[in-house]
Order: structure tokens, then C-alpha cells, then sequence
């Protein structure tokens, strides 16, 4: 795979033709130009968005769709093809067979409607694995069965009416994809870290200056306890003057 920046129609026209040349083909009993492999290619389109500033802002998310243009190769029978054996072809030719297999049970899967009861093996082959997104998501898709008018294909069409008979039924819905503009989210979580930071100490602050008033208070009253001590022995050795003057009166 093979990933491209684009900034025009041309040159996204340019990279489809460069890879439809690039794909492998060889003739065969039933097709000259046969394809050997499926071949993808997405085109991602990201439009930058500004909620409710002015025009000019930074954009504050993104709007992205992808559009992905599949051609599968066609499934193959070896007794009609002539390929067959230990060949290159015959490797390629089974790799079709097996990819187009697996797609077929994801198609199956997801055109019953149940969906939740039942797991679907996208990561059984790259091929549905690169298209769960347009199979299953958010998405719509649209499908173009190709068939044969030749009564000695009867089979092939059958078959390939059946495919697309069973993916007309799986049920998608498109909608807008919103991509956050990170650069903002960080600076957005910059800016609430620094404000908890800030809060924290200022925490931090107040209980050390509670901390100093509680040892203020505490020191008073520590004070206040040993003035009423002093006072408390003063009133007792008063009391004992009083009493020694008494007796000595008495005596007198």
C-alpha cells in the first residue's frame, strides 16, 4: 500500500491511471486481460471547519470522507481457465478465490440484520479488513456486479447475481465524520492543566496559611492556660498568708 498527497482532481486522476497500469493481468481461455489481483484505492477528502468563530480563525475541527474505489478480480475455475498446476497462476488464482470466499461470508453475516449475535471476520483476509469500513460503517456503498450475456457462462453470472443480490441487502448510513483539530484539543488540555496547577496551590496556600493561624491560636492558648496556672498558684499561696495571719491573730 501506498499513500499519496494530492491537492487536485488531475492529480488524484493521475495516481488512479498510475495504478490501474500497475496492476498485474495475463490472458487466460476466458479473458486476454485478466486480472491477477484486486486492486483499491482510496481517496481521503479532510475539509477544515470553524464553530462559531470568525472566518479567518483557526479551524477548531476537521470534516474528512473517504471514497474508495474497489475493482475484485473475478473469481476463477481452473478447468475454464487453463490454469492450473504448481504455477504462479494457479497461487494467484487461489488467493482471488480465497479473498472473494471470506468476502462473501462478511457480506452473508452482515446482510442477515443481526449483527450484534454474530461476529464478523473482517480480519480473515486484507481484502475485508481494507473494506470494513465501507461494509459495515459509516458509510454508502454501491456495488456493480459484472455478468456475461454467453450462454456458457450462465454459472458465473448465477453466482455473481447471488453476491449482489446478498450486499443490496446489507444495510449502511452515512454521516459527517468530525475530526477534532489537535493542536487545539492540546492547548485546550494545556490550559486546564495549568488551571488545576494554579488551583493547587492556591490550595496549597490556604492551608499553609491556616496552618500558621492554628499554630497562633495554639500558642494563645497555651499562654492563656499557664496565666491561669500562675493565677490559680498566686489565689493559693494568697490564701495561705490569709490563713497564717488568722492563726497568728488568734494566738495573739
Amino acid at each position: 500500500l501506498a499513500r499519496h498527497a494530492v491537492t487536485s482532481v488531475g492529480e488524484a486522476m493521475a495516481l488512479l491511471d498510475t495504478g490501474s497500469k500497475a496492476r498485474a493481468t495475463c490472458s487466460n481461455n476466458l479473458n486476454a486481460d485478466s486480472s491477477r489481483s484486486h486492486s483499491v484505492c482510496t481517496l481521503e477528502l479532510v475539509r477544515p471547519t470553524v464553530n462559531g468563530a470568525l472566518a479567518g480563525a483557526s479551524a477548531s475541527s476537521e470534516s474528512s470522507t473517504s471514497l474508495w474505489f474497489v475493482d475484485l478480480a473475478g473469481s476463477e475455475r481452473n478447468d475454464r481457465t487453463g490454469v492450473g498446476g504448481a504455477s504462479k497462476r494457479q497461487g494467484e488464482a487461489n488467493a482471488i478465490n480465497t479473498s472473494l470466499m471470506t468476502l462473501g461470508t462478511v457480506i452473508a453475516k452482515l446482510s442477515s440484520g443481526d449483527r450484534s449475535s454474530s461476529h464478523i471476520p473482517y480480519r480473515d483476509s486484507k481484502l475485508t479488513h481494507l473494506l470494513s469500513t465501507s461494509l459495515g460503517g459509516n458509510s454508502w456503498t454501491t456495488m456493480v456486479a459484472c455478468i456475461s450475456p454467453r450462454d456458457n457462462d450462465r454459472e458465473e453470472s448465477i453466482n455473481t447475481l447471488r453476491y449482489a443480490s446478498r450486499a443490496a441487502k446489507i444495510l449502511t448510513e452515512g454521516g459527517p465524520n468530525e475530526i477534532e483539530n489537535m493542536d487545539l484539543v492540546i492547548n485546550k488540555h494545556k490550559q486546564e492543566l495549568q488551571s488545576l496547577q494554579s488551583m493547587a496551590s492556591a490550595a496549597a496556600e490556604e492551608a499553609r496559611m491556616k496552618d500558621e493561624e492554628l499554630g497562633r491560636l495554639q500558642a494563645m492558648v497555651a499562654d492563656l492556660e499557664r496565666r491561669a496556672s500562675d493565677a490559680a498558684a498566686e489565689a493559693h499561696r494568697a490564701s495561705e498568708r490569709a490563713s497564717a495571719a488568722e492563726r497568728r491573730a488568734a494566738e495573739a
